[in-house]
């Protein structure tokens, strides 16, 4: 084994959060968690949601994952049941365990998301413009951004996103006048030019904010003093809004519902609400046994704003597959490694579709632009390995541009915008089998044969629902891969020759511009 995980809180976590406090490695669990887990053997473990769960894997190179409880740590604060109350279950396969545990332990979704997200593209703001962002900058960007994309595409909508500080201070629920003048008019022009406009929004309440003194009620608690729970984060110290006192669940939605009318904002995206977010020795309205829980709340509250678009996007979630959303994994550094690059995009997506979450965002293309708390845009030859993958997600966002780099890339760049048109209806069927039966969009390998013993342990490859084997170029440098084609017969996109599966494809030559894909094959009769 080549992870190793000490025993520490099993709490969702902004892994890129901690990286930009510098503090230590810490807690490595990310931003999505779930209290279930099952092996390639059928055989799956539930922990009670109210136990203080604490969890280590391959500690000290023991092979072993194991779970013990701690009512005394600050993450717990309110202590909780001591006793580890947990149920195992064994099914033939891996695949019949998930699907036993999807039915027990997970609430489905009344509706899917709005399908927009899968069909056209999304342009964020950050990281592009983390400190540089004006009226007429961004204008003049959302504009080139619709032209360009125009020359090669006939897309009659897009979505811009605003992200990071565009506020005059979180909790003020506005746009910023200094930065943009006639915010008003900015949304109405992005509008005209075929935008819906998203928004990213926290329950982080900034000291500064016009709210912070006259709501203080309304913000979670400290356990230890008389003092609020502060917590220090990339924009200086913030109170968190207590999502489970009803009071305070009112005036939120109430605040964010006048904004998003205000300002014509068609859906939000909830972001810095891991529970690395609540301090310790938080005290809430309502005692969490498990501050995961405080997501729960959170998400139901802002899930009710999305009724009609149903564009609601959310970086954290605990017990939330009834919502109907997009998951967004947490930012990624641009680089390639499997430490938060490149090479834990695949591997987090497939996890975030079996733990009830199909519908999944991974992060802008490129990254984060940061690389071990330094700023730095992607390279070129990363730029265009990570568009490559990513156009075979549910959702494809860029804020790093193609004509941010050459016309080479550029050429490349539309090439597979195009393709991505053409594989949109396998995207929205599997979308729609995901709201049926709970499947996820992207899928393991093992999905078609969870008995092969290969297929089990490949994360380097995925499936667009069933028909669709997508082995994307993930190592720096790489002309060559190896490929395996799991039972069935493939046709190679690229080469055009019909394969059998159950078998590798060692060294399969592959060029920068292109990308390995395999249709399944069916013979008419």
């Amino acid at each position: 084994m080549n992870v190793s995980i000490p025993l520490q809180p099993y709490l969702p976590n902004d892994l890129m959060y901690k990286m930009k406090n510098n503090k230590p490695p810490g807690n490595v669990f990310g931003n999505v968690v779930e209290r279930f887990w099952f092996n390639s053997k059928g055989v799956g473990i539930v922990v009670e949601s109210s136990v203080p769960l604490f969890v280590s894997f391959n500690a000290s190179n023991s092979n072993l994952l194991c779970f013990t409880t701690n009512t005394d740590h600050p993450r717990y604060p309110t202590g909780g049941n001591h006793l580890l109350k947990y149920t195992i279950c064994k099914k033939k396969n891996v695949k019949e365990t998930y699907e036993m545990m999807q039915m027990k332990h997970f609430e489905s979704p009344k509706d899917k998301p709005s399908l927009d997200l899968i069909q056209y593209p999304v342009l964020s703001s950050i990281p592009r413009f983390q400190s540089n962002m004006t009226q007429g900058v961004l204008l003049k960007f959302v504009k080139k951004f619709k032209d360009d994309i125009g020359k090669a595409l006939s897309i009659k909508k897009l979505f811009f996103e605003f992200d990071g500080k565009f506020s005059s201070e979180f909790g003020n629920f506005d746009i910023d006048s200094d930065l943009f003048p006639n915010a008003h008019q900015v949304c109405s022009t992005m509008r005209e030019y075929g935008y819906q406009v998203l928004m990213s929004m926290t329950p982080l309440i900034s000291k500064d904010s016009n709210h912070f003194d006259t709501k203080s009620e309304f913000l979670v608690q400290n356990k230890n003093s008389e003092q609020l729970a502060l917590v220090k984060w990339h924009y200086g110290m913030a109170g968190v809004v207590d999502v489970t006192n009803p009071e305070a669940s009112k005036w939120f939605h109430s605040k964010l519902s006048t904004m998003m009318k205000e300002y014509g904002i068609d859906g939000l995206k909830l972001y810095a609400c891991e529970s690395n977010y609540l301090p310790p020795n938080h005290l809430s309205h309502e005692l969490l046994a498990n501050p995961g829980a405080y997501i729960t709340h959170l998400l139901s509250l802002i899930g009710n704003l999305h009724q009609e678009k149903q564009l609601l996007q959310t970086t954290c979630a605990y017990k939330s597959q009834k919502h109907s959303m997009y998951v967004q994994l947490g930012r990624k550094e641009s680089k390639w490694e499997a430490d938060n690059g490149l090479q834990s995009v695949i591997p987090a997506v497939l996890t975030l579709g079996i733990l009830g979450y199909p519908f999944v965002i991974p992060d802008v293309v490129g990254g984060s632009g940061v690389v071990s708390n330094t700023s730095s845009p992607p390279s070129r030859e990363l730029y265009i390995r990570w568009l490559q993958m990513a156009t075979f997600m549910p959702v494809l966002k860029f804020s790093f541009v193609p004509w941010d780099y050459d016309a080479k890339v550029v050429n490349i760049a539309m090439s597979l915008l195009k393709r991505r048109q053409e594989i949109k209806k396998l995207l929205i069927n599997a979308a729609k089998e995901a709201e049926t039966n709970g499947s996820p969009v992207i899928r393991p390998l093992w999905w078609i044969d969870p008995i092969d013993s290969i297929a089990l342990v490949i994360d380097t490859e995925f499936m667009v629902g069933n028909d669709l084997l997508v082995a994307p170029v993930v190592f720096p440098g790489v002309t060559k891969i190896d490929i395996y084609l799991p039972k069935g017969q493939w046709k190679d996109d690229l080469k055009g020759m019909v394969l059998e599966g159950k078998r590798w494809l060692r060294d399969y030559e592959v060029t920068l511009e292109q990308i390995p894909t395999f249709s399944k094959h069916r013979v008419l009769e």
